[in-house]
């Protein structure tokens, strides 16, 4: 599975074969066959290795935040917290149109975040803005932001700061 899993994050998950994971691991193909009969079950055994090795925030990440702010402070730290450990990601999120089991942990993700999103928001949260404050903490905003200089949790801040004073001035829709 880490053969896998290394090799999805280096080179992305169409360039990846059952004999290069063979090769990664130690093992005979035959090895990786017995346990994988297909490449789409080597891939979604990767995806079961990355929801335990990355799981998506729960309402846990906001325990203890009295108000819609701080809310979606913790939203923001907790979303840009799990793509800070996704080594390859965009390279294999690149490819979920292609390969059917990425397409599946993709949208599973996202509709954990939008829940989540939706929780930090509070009453009356619609679910377009739960989307919108999804895109605002996407994988490609924070490596923009940390390409511009910014720290994780500097982006973070900005990023959450935006969010609230959209919210504040009442103009945080899709319309």
């Amino acid at each position: 599975m880490e053969a896998t899993f290394e090799l999805h994050a280096e080179q992305g998950v169409l360039a990846t074969t059952m004999k290069q994971i063979a090769a990664r691991a130690g093992v005979g193909v035959g090895s990786v066959y017995h346990h994988f009969p297909t490449y789409d079950d080597a891939v979604e055994a990767c995806g079961q290795h990355a929801r335990v090795l990355m799981p998506i925030p729960t309402e846990a990440a906001l325990a203890g935040c009295a108000t819609r702010a701080e809310r979606i402070r913790a939203f923001v730290a907790a979303v840009f917290g799990l793509w800070s450990q996704a080594r390859g990601l965009e390279r294999i999120r690149a490819e979920r149109d292609e390969v059917a089991p990425v397409r599946t942990y993709f949208d599973e993700m996202n509709q954990g975040l939008a829940r989540l999103a939706t929780l930090a928001l509070g009453p009356g949260a619609t679910p377009a803005q739960a989307e919108m404050m999804v895109a605002l903490c996407d994988l490609s905003v924070l490596q923009a932001l940390t390409r511009a200089g910014l720290s994780r949790d500097a982006a973070s801040d900005q990023v959450a700061d935006v969010i609230n004073g959209w919210l504040a001035a009442g103009r945080f829709s899709p319309s």
